[in-house]
């Protein structure tokens, strides 16, 4: 329920809007004054879910803007951003948080990361207070250190509710990528320091 109030999707909204328009129009035509309130009530509930919507980030959308915005900052070697959106237990294969923030940065420079574009996200609820993130990015490299100069990856992020409310990424697992399953890609590149 909660869903349908603040992350209404846009067929409900445009299926209330149409409902609202046609009771209106017809007590309209027929000078129904009931009918053509109806129709008025039932735009507004549309207007106001939309709104409502708009302007409410459920946890999921929360999670997901939270997603991006960690990619972007390690795209731009941000580590204050980094650290904003790493739970202070945060891991990355063997890394702990500080060291995800220096890899971050070091692997940027080190492999010439020009830009890193999430392809594919799915994102599920674990239970209320966690958050599960799949998603592949295409990371783009200048630079003679890497073979191509772009390569798909996969991940999962947890991400946990904080007690005052903030969504913090616990555990980033790599999935796979560049012809590395998962276990080769901690093994290679996070299992020491940076």
């Amino acid at each position: 329920m909660q869903n349908l109030l603040f992350d209404t999707p846009w067929w409900l909204l445009t299926l209330i809007g149409v409902v609202g328009i046609a009771l209106f129009m017809a007590g309209n035509s027929r000078q129904n004054k009931p009918l053509l309130r109806s129709g008025l009530v039932v735009l507004l509930l549309g207007i106001v879910l939309a709104v409502v919507s708009y302007l409410v980030d459920t946890p999921r959308e929360k999670v997901i803007k939270g997603t991006h915005a960690l990619v972007q900052a390690a795209v731009n070697k941000d580590k204050n951003a980094l650290a904003t959106y790493l739970h202070p237990n945060a891991s990355l294969g063997g890394w702990n948080r500080q060291q995800i923030i220096d890899g971050a940065v070091v692997y940027v420079d080190r492999f010439g990361l020009k830009s890193a574009t999430i392809t594919g996200m799915d994102v599920h609820e674990d239970d209320p207070s966690r958050y599960v993130v799949t998603m592949r990015v295409l990371a783009r490299f200048q630079g003679q250190n890497m073979p191509f100069d772009s390569i798909p990856t996969d991940w999962q992020l947890n991400w946990w509710e904080m007690p005052d409310g903030k969504w913090m990424l616990k555990d980033v697992t790599p999935m796979g990528g560049a012809n590395l399953n998962g276990g080769q890609m901690s093994k290679q590149y996070f299992s020491a320091a940076p």
